[in-house]
């Protein structure tokens, strides 16, 4: 069975804030809309939205998760 990104099909929208700085909302299917904040510039927020989009399309999390053996 071949599992597909939970966020497959998410639409973003471009938000210029009050402060001056850029928010994104995503829209999951089936879920509620989310707004992803704090980007300095609309360039950012853009890089953002395609680095998802890349992550979705390759079946990865844009979290970066490392785990650190103590000794």
């Amino acid at each position: 069975m071949v599992n597909s990104h939970p966020h497959l099909g998410a639409t973003y929208q471009l938000l210029s804030l009050n402060d001056g700085t850029f928010g994104v909302i995503v829209t999951i299917p089936d879920m509620q809309p989310i707004t992803v904040t704090d980007f300095g510039t609309e360039t950012l927020a853009n890089k953002w939205i395609e680095r998802h989009k890349e992550a979705i399309a390759a079946g990865n999390s844009l979290r970066v998760r490392q785990f650190v053996r103590k000794a």
